[in-house]
């Protein structure tokens, strides 16, 4: 639907959360209609739950409030680990020509240009899940790897077993003498 607020979307996001129909990937494109709050992007947030990512779209057309709505959204994407802006306001201002004669909405063409925005923000995070999986792969490949090899990377250097019988000799000399006398 259009002209929606972003409140609405809110109770939107709600209802299909209860109802289980919700993707991995959740789009909002509703800064165009008005201003938003915080408020409202974190019961967005909440209502989408933290196994979900959430892709804002900021806005792009001649309305005063456009300014305050895209701050926000960056804003809050920098707060939170699962949001990501898809950047639709700059997108739009390097091919306006691809919008409706409104100079609000995509035109047929434009709405491609939409499409390849959210798509851009959805494999950037794939991207960065991607990356840090390598990352974790290679921490866990080097520490098994020196465990195997016996190293110990420990800033003290010391043994891996220290412990209250630390640096006890149990290894006998010749003829089971410990270096100790009778």
């Amino acid at each position: 639907s259009v002209s929606r607020s972003l409140n609405a979307g809110v109770g939107i996001a709600e209802a299909q959360a209860a109802a289980g129909q919700l993707r991995p990937y959740v789009v909002i494109a509703l800064g165009t209609n008005g201003p938003i709050s915080a408020e409202a992007l974190a019961r967005l947030e909440q209502a989408i739950g933290p196994d979900r990512h959430l892709v804002l779209v900021n806005a792009f057309a001649p309305r005063d409030w456009i300014a305050g709505v895209n701050a926000e959204l960056a804003t809050f994407d920098a707060a939170e680990a699962n949001v990501v802006v898809a950047d639709w306001a700059g997108a739009a201002a390097a091919h306006q020509d691809l919008l409706a004669g409104d100079r609000i909405h995509p035109g047929p063409t434009g709405g491609r240009l939409f499409a390849e925005t959210v798509a851009t923000a959805v494999q950037g995070v794939e991207n960065a899940r991607a990356q840090a999986a390598f990352d974790r792969s290679i921490r866990v490949s080097a520490l098994a790897s020196r465990l195997v090899d016996g190293d110990d990377d420990r800033e003290d250097g010391g043994d891996a077993d220290s412990g209250a019988d630390a640096g006890a000799d149990t290894d006998a000399g010749p003829g089971g003498d410990r270096g100790v006398s009778a």
